[in-house]
C-alpha cells in the first residue's frame, strides 16, 4: 500500500486509495479512522466512489496496520497527566494528517475546488473523520497557525469541507451527564472484557432520538438498546461477518495502548479554536457535524451541546466557522459499512 512520510525519522502513514475517476473535477475525500479500526473500514465505500466521481483516501493513523508505531516517548506523552503534553501529541498527529494531504497532492495531481455547471462545487478536499478519528480532524482545524506556512496555503486551496461523523463528546471536551453508561468506564468490567463491551456497544442499534432537543440526561439514561431487547435480525449488533472483524480490528492496538481518554481541557481548547473563535483561518472552511440517530448515545449529545453552544451570541472579537448539523436517519455509525453507497450521497449532497 502507499504511504507517506511525515517526518525525517523515517515515521510513516499508510493509506489505501480507491484511485482518481475519470475525470477532472473529481472530490478528493481523506478518511479518517476510529479507535480499534483501522481505515479498511472504508473499503465497501470504494466500490461505489466512481459513480460519485470521488476518489478515496482511508489514512491508517500511528499504530494501525502499515503505519508506524509510537515511540515509547509519544506514548508517554499521550498519557502524561500533563495537559501540554497531550496538546503536543494530538498537535502532531493532526499536522500528520496534513502531511499526507499534502504528500497525495503532490503526487496525485488533485482537481481544485471550481464551481460546476450546476452550480455545485466540485473538486477539492474533503475531510472525514469518524468517531475518535474526530479528535484528530478537530485538532487539525485548531491547530491551524502552527503548520508550515507553504504547507498551509497548499491545503487553504484544497480544503472545502470538514465532516465530523458520529463524534463522541470526549473529542470536542465537553463532559458527559452524570448516571449515563460509557463501557471504557465501566470499572465492574473485568480488564480482558473492556473492548468486546466496547465493541458491542458501539456497533449496537439503539432506540432513535428524534431530534437534538430529545437528546437530554434523562432520555440518554432511559435509552434502550435495540440490539439487547430485540429478535430483529436488523438490530444485531454488527451485521459484519467474523472475516470482516478480524481483518478490519487491530485489537494490538487496545492492548498495547488502552482506550485514550482526550484530555478534557485539550479537547475543548482544540474546539474553541476549530470552531468558535477561528482567528479567520482557512476561513472559507464548513464544518458539517454529522449525528447517527441509532448510533451510541456520546456523539448525539455532543451534537447537542455544540449546537446550543454555537447558538449563544457571538462575542466580540470571536470569528465562528460556519458549522451544520445533519441528523443521519434509522443508521447507526457504521452506515459506512453497511450502506457505503448512502455515505457516499450524503457527502455529495453536504458538500456541493
Amino acid at each position: 500500500m502507499p504511504f507517506a512520510p511525515i517526518d525525517d525519522k523515517g515515521t510513516v502513514l499508510e493509506y489505501e486509495d480507491s484511485g482518481a475517476p475519470p475525470s477532472t473535477d473529481y472530490t478528493t475525500v481523506f478518511l479518517v479512522n476510529a479507535f480499534l479500526w483501522h481505515g479498511g473500514v472504508f473499503r465497501r465505500m470504494f466500490l461505489h466512489a466512481e459513480k460519485y466521481n470521488m476518489r478515496l483516501i482511508a489514512i491508517h493513523q500511528r499504530e494501525y496496520l502499515g503505519s508506524s508505531p509510537f515511540t515509547e516517548d509519544e506514548l508517554a506523552l499521550l498519557y502524561s497527566d500533563d495537559p501540554e503534553d497531550q496538546a503536543i501529541i494530538l498537535r502532531e498527529q493532526a499536522h500528520a494528517i496534513a502531511k499526507v494531504m499534502a504528500h497525495v497532492i503532490s503526487h496525485g495531481n488533485l482537481p481544485l475546488p471550481r464551481q460546476s455547471n450546476n452550480g455545485h462545487t466540485a473538486g477539492g478536499i474533503v475531510v472525514l473523520g469518524r468517531s475518535a478519528g474526530c479528535a484528530h480532524v478537530i485538532a487539525l482545524l485548531g491547530n491551524l497557525d502552527s503548520l508550515d506556512k507553504s504547507m498551509y496555503a497548499l491545503l487553504e486551496q484544497y480544503v472545502r469541507t470538514i465532516i465530523i461523523h458520529d463524534g463522541p463528546s470526549v473529542v470536542y471536551g465537553i463532559p458527559e451527564p452524570a448516571g449515563t453508561h460509557h463501557p471504557l468506564k465501566d470499572i465492574t468490567l473485568a480488564p480482558d472484557k473492556v473492548t468486546e463491551s466496547f465493541v458491542s456497544w458501539t456497533t449496537a442499534w439503539h432506540e432513535p432520538f428524534p431530534s437534538l432537543e430529545a437528546v437530554t440526561p434523562e432520555a440518554i439514561i432511559r435509552r434502550k438498546n435495540l440490539s439487547e431487547t430485540h429478535d430483529d435480525p436488523k438490530y444485531r449488533p454488527t451485521r459484519m461477518n467474523t472475516e470482516d472483524m478480524k481483518e478490519l480490528a487491530c485489537s494490538g492496538v487496545a492492548e498495547r495502548m488502552g482506550p485514550l481518554f482526550v484530555h478534557w481541557g485539550v479537547a475543548k481548547e482544540n474546539t474553541r479554536r476549530a470552531l468558535i473563535d477561528t482567528k479567520g483561518l482557512w476561513k472559507n472552511v464548513r464544518v458539517i457535524v454529522e449525528w447517527a440517530d441509532m448510533s451510541f448515545w456520546t456523539a448525539a449529545w455532543a451534537a447537542r451541546v455544540l449546537q446550543d453552544l454555537l447558538a449563544e451570541p457571538i462575542r466580540e472579537g470571536e470569528t465562528r466557522r460556519d458549522v451544520r448539523f445533519v441528523r443521519l436517519e434509522n443508521t447507526n455509525c457504521w452506515v459506512h459499512h453497511e450502506e457505503p453507497e448512502r455515505m457516499l450521497r450524503l457527502i455529495v449532497e453536504q458538500t456541493r
